[in-house]
């Protein structure tokens, strides 16, 4: 049913961009207002913004469910940590609870193993409770507080949270 569609193309970078928007603009607001939002899907995921990461080493998936494409991705490798970072991955409020993230986990785990990586890890907004909620499920752990200072008088307040692989 999903794919992860790698995203190299100018048109697939605009989509991610578009999601982005449509994804923070849904999900976010109730947890950390409008305006941080504003900043953070300009500063992190806008077209220029995508690109850039691009060329630092993420890597990005669209996540697509038939045609439609549900959500998005983002990689980094960690060697120094023995880990795959999930930088990125949102999904469209109706495609939620339908166990995407749990195939999207699934997919993240079997490319840790191709690269040799022990541990995936992300970071979550503290009071992002139903996303900490499918992260536990998951197989998650909570493994640290960090607040960082991102700039124009805002800052991200995260568990930061990892799941040992076998």
């Amino acid at each position: 049913m999903l794919k992860l569609i790698a995203v190299t193309s100018d048109d697939q970078i605009r989509k991610v961009a578009e999601l982005a928007h449509n994804i923070w603009n849904q999900h976010f607001p109730a947890i950390i207002g409008q305006d941080q939002v504003d900043y953070m899907v300009e500063r992190f995921q806008s077209d220029t913004a995508i690109r850039q990461q691009i060329l630092a080493g993420y890597r990005y998936y669209l996540l697509r469910v038939f045609d439609f494409d549900a959500g998005y991705l983002a990689l980094v490798e960690r060697p120094e940590r023995q880990s795959l970072q999930i930088s990125k991955l949102y999904i469209l409020q109706e495609w939620r609870g339908k166990g995407l993230a749990r195939e999207t986990v699934q997919s993240i785990t079997n490319m840790a193993h191709t690269l040799e990586l022990h541990r995936l890890y992300l970071t979550v907004n503290k009071f992002n409770h139903s996303s900490i909620s499918a992260y536990l499920k998951l197989g998650f752990e909570k493994k640290a507080e960090i607040v960082s200072d991102i700039g124009n008088g805002f800052v991200m307040d995260d568990y930061e949270m990892e799941r040992e692989l076998s």
